[in-house]
Protein backbone atom coordinates (compact mmCIF):
# COMPACT_ATOMS: atom_id res chain seq x y z
CA UNK A 1 0.00 0.00 0.00
CA UNK A 2 0.85 3.33 -0.97
CA UNK A 3 0.23 7.31 -1.25
CA UNK A 4 0.57 6.73 -5.27
CA UNK A 5 -2.23 3.78 -4.34
CA UNK A 6 -4.25 5.68 -2.35
CA UNK A 7 -4.40 8.93 -4.32
CA UNK A 8 -5.44 6.54 -7.78
CA UNK A 9 -8.10 4.80 -6.24
CA UNK A 10 -9.76 7.70 -4.38
CA UNK A 11 -9.76 9.97 -7.65
CA UNK A 12 -10.83 6.32 -9.93
CA UNK A 13 -13.76 6.03 -7.67
CA UNK A 14 -14.37 9.30 -7.90
CA UNK A 15 -14.24 9.61 -11.84
CA UNK A 16 -16.61 6.33 -12.03
CA UNK A 17 -18.99 7.93 -9.14
CA UNK A 18 -19.07 11.27 -10.99
CA UNK A 19 -19.28 9.34 -14.57
CA UNK A 20 -22.44 7.03 -13.46
CA UNK A 21 -24.24 10.58 -12.06
CA UNK A 22 -23.97 11.59 -15.77
CA UNK A 23 -21.67 14.47 -15.00
CA UNK A 24 -19.33 15.02 -17.11
CA UNK A 25 -16.46 15.99 -15.14
CA UNK A 26 -16.25 12.55 -13.86
CA UNK A 27 -14.45 11.63 -17.22
CA UNK A 28 -11.09 14.14 -16.20
CA UNK A 29 -11.12 13.25 -12.56
CA UNK A 30 -11.43 9.63 -14.05
CA UNK A 31 -8.13 10.23 -16.87
CA UNK A 32 -5.99 11.47 -13.71
CA UNK A 33 -6.54 8.43 -11.76
CA UNK A 34 -5.99 6.44 -14.65
CA UNK A 35 -2.61 8.20 -15.07
CA UNK A 36 -1.56 7.24 -11.51
CA UNK A 37 -2.65 3.83 -11.46
CA UNK A 38 -0.49 2.91 -14.70
CA UNK A 39 2.35 4.19 -12.82
CA UNK A 40 1.30 1.89 -9.95
CA UNK A 41 0.29 -1.28 -12.50
CA UNK A 42 3.51 -1.22 -14.02
CA UNK A 43 5.38 -1.09 -10.75
CA UNK A 44 3.27 -4.64 -10.39
CA UNK A 45 4.42 -5.88 -13.41
CA UNK A 46 0.96 -5.70 -15.32
CA UNK A 47 2.29 -4.05 -18.45
CA UNK A 48 -0.87 -4.55 -20.32
CA UNK A 49 -3.18 -3.25 -17.46
CA UNK A 50 -0.67 -0.22 -17.32
CA UNK A 51 -1.00 0.58 -20.85
CA UNK A 52 -4.94 0.01 -21.08
CA UNK A 53 -4.76 3.05 -17.86
CA UNK A 54 -2.97 5.53 -20.17
CA UNK A 55 -5.51 4.43 -22.48
CA UNK A 56 -8.04 5.11 -20.62
CA UNK A 57 -6.97 8.67 -19.81
CA UNK A 58 -6.85 9.74 -23.22
CA UNK A 59 -10.12 7.85 -23.61
CA UNK A 60 -11.12 9.83 -20.47
CA UNK A 61 -10.45 13.40 -22.24
CA UNK A 62 -12.55 12.04 -25.32
CA UNK A 63 -15.65 11.22 -23.01
CA UNK A 64 -15.35 14.34 -20.95
CA UNK A 65 -15.36 16.50 -23.75
CA UNK A 66 -18.22 14.34 -25.73
CA UNK A 67 -20.13 14.52 -22.38
CA UNK A 68 -19.66 18.18 -21.59
CA UNK A 69 -21.76 19.74 -24.48
CA UNK A 70 -24.70 20.36 -23.39
CA UNK A 71 -25.85 19.29 -27.39
CA UNK A 72 -23.91 16.84 -27.86
CA UNK A 73 -24.79 14.93 -24.32
CA UNK A 74 -28.23 15.29 -25.63
CA UNK A 75 -27.26 13.63 -28.81
CA UNK A 76 -26.29 10.36 -26.92
CA UNK A 77 -29.06 9.42 -25.23
CA UNK A 78 -28.69 6.11 -23.31
CA UNK A 79 -29.28 3.06 -25.77
CA UNK A 80 -29.11 -0.82 -25.81
CA UNK A 81 -26.18 -2.73 -26.85
CA UNK A 82 -27.01 -4.18 -30.69
CA UNK A 83 -25.92 -7.76 -31.51
CA UNK A 84 -23.70 -6.10 -34.08
CA UNK A 85 -21.80 -3.88 -31.65
CA UNK A 86 -21.55 -6.77 -29.22
CA UNK A 87 -19.65 -8.95 -31.75
CA UNK A 88 -17.70 -6.42 -33.46
CA UNK A 89 -16.36 -5.89 -29.68
CA UNK A 90 -16.05 -9.48 -28.94
CA UNK A 91 -13.90 -9.93 -31.99
CA UNK A 92 -11.92 -6.79 -31.17
CA UNK A 93 -11.49 -8.09 -27.43
CA UNK A 94 -10.01 -11.63 -29.02
CA UNK A 95 -8.13 -10.29 -31.15
CA UNK A 96 -6.57 -7.89 -28.73
CA UNK A 97 -6.22 -10.23 -25.98
CA UNK A 98 -3.96 -12.82 -28.29
CA UNK A 99 -1.81 -9.91 -29.16
CA UNK A 100 -1.07 -8.80 -25.95
CA UNK A 101 -0.64 -11.83 -24.27
CA UNK A 102 1.19 -13.25 -26.84
CA UNK A 103 3.55 -10.35 -26.52
CA UNK A 104 3.53 -10.44 -22.72
CA UNK A 105 3.97 -13.83 -22.46
CA UNK A 106 7.42 -13.67 -24.71
CA UNK A 107 8.61 -10.60 -24.23
CA UNK A 108 7.74 -9.55 -20.29
CA UNK A 109 8.68 -10.51 -16.82
CA UNK A 110 4.83 -11.18 -15.81
CA UNK A 111 3.29 -14.25 -14.63
CA UNK A 112 0.03 -13.46 -15.68
CA UNK A 113 0.10 -12.31 -19.23
CA UNK A 114 -3.25 -13.51 -20.24
CA UNK A 115 -5.32 -12.28 -18.15
CA UNK A 116 -3.50 -8.73 -17.95
CA UNK A 117 -4.20 -9.49 -21.90
CA UNK A 118 -7.78 -9.90 -21.38
CA UNK A 119 -8.78 -7.68 -18.55
CA UNK A 120 -6.99 -4.68 -20.27
CA UNK A 121 -8.67 -5.82 -24.01
CA UNK A 122 -12.29 -6.29 -22.02
CA UNK A 123 -11.95 -2.89 -20.51
CA UNK A 124 -10.95 -0.80 -23.35
CA UNK A 125 -13.96 -3.03 -25.28
CA UNK A 126 -16.34 -1.53 -22.50
CA UNK A 127 -15.09 1.84 -22.01
CA UNK A 128 -16.09 2.57 -25.61
CA UNK A 129 -19.59 0.93 -24.77
CA UNK A 130 -19.84 3.23 -21.90
CA UNK A 131 -18.76 6.35 -24.17
CA UNK A 132 -21.71 5.33 -26.67
CA UNK A 133 -23.81 4.98 -23.29
CA UNK A 134 -25.10 1.23 -24.14
CA UNK A 135 -26.93 0.39 -20.87
CA UNK A 136 -25.19 -3.27 -21.31
CA UNK A 137 -21.70 -1.55 -20.84
CA UNK A 138 -22.37 -1.74 -16.43
CA UNK A 139 -23.11 -5.45 -16.50
CA UNK A 140 -19.53 -6.31 -18.83
CA UNK A 141 -17.89 -4.15 -15.68
CA UNK A 142 -19.50 -6.00 -13.05
CA UNK A 143 -17.99 -9.31 -14.45
CA UNK A 144 -14.14 -7.03 -15.06
CA UNK A 145 -13.99 -5.29 -11.75
CA UNK A 146 -14.46 -8.57 -9.79
CA UNK A 147 -11.78 -10.08 -11.82
CA UNK A 148 -9.60 -7.38 -11.24
CA UNK A 149 -9.90 -7.13 -7.59
CA UNK A 150 -9.03 -10.76 -7.79
CA UNK A 151 -5.89 -9.81 -9.57
CA UNK A 152 -4.62 -6.58 -7.42
CA UNK A 153 -5.39 -8.56 -4.10
CA UNK A 154 -2.72 -11.08 -5.54
CA UNK A 155 -0.93 -8.33 -6.44
CA UNK A 156 -0.47 -6.83 -3.14
CA UNK A 157 -2.19 -3.91 -3.81
CA UNK A 158 -4.51 -4.40 -1.26
CA UNK A 159 -6.55 -0.62 -1.81
CA UNK A 160 -7.01 -0.77 -5.47
CA UNK A 161 -8.52 -4.25 -5.20
CA UNK A 162 -11.03 -3.37 -2.70
CA UNK A 163 -11.51 -0.33 -4.97
CA UNK A 164 -12.58 -2.47 -8.13
CA UNK A 165 -15.18 -3.98 -5.70
CA UNK A 166 -16.46 -0.56 -5.01
CA UNK A 167 -16.54 -0.56 -8.85
CA UNK A 168 -18.62 -3.61 -9.06
CA UNK A 169 -20.83 -1.56 -6.50
CA UNK A 170 -21.12 1.35 -8.81
CA UNK A 171 -21.40 -0.54 -11.48
CA UNK A 172 -24.37 -1.86 -10.60
CA UNK A 173 -25.58 1.47 -9.57
CA UNK A 174 -24.93 2.87 -13.04
CA UNK A 175 -26.93 -0.26 -14.42
CA UNK A 176 -30.15 1.00 -12.39
CA UNK A 177 -29.76 4.31 -13.07
CA UNK A 178 -29.19 4.05 -16.82
CA UNK A 179 -32.04 1.50 -17.76
CA UNK A 180 -34.53 4.52 -15.74
CA UNK A 181 -32.88 6.68 -18.18
CA UNK A 182 -33.67 4.56 -21.01
CA UNK A 183 -37.10 3.58 -19.99
CA UNK A 184 -37.79 7.57 -19.86
CA UNK A 185 -36.78 7.74 -23.35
Amino acid sequence: MSMLEIVASAAALAGVYLTSRKISNGWAIGAMGSVLYAILFFQGKLYAESVLQLIYAALGIRGWMLWKHEKSFQMLPVTHLTRNSFLRGSIITLILTIGIGWILSRYSDTDVPWLDAFLAAAGLTVTMWMMLRYLENWLFWIGIDIASAVLYFNRSMPIAAFVYLVFTAMAVYGYVQWKKDLARD
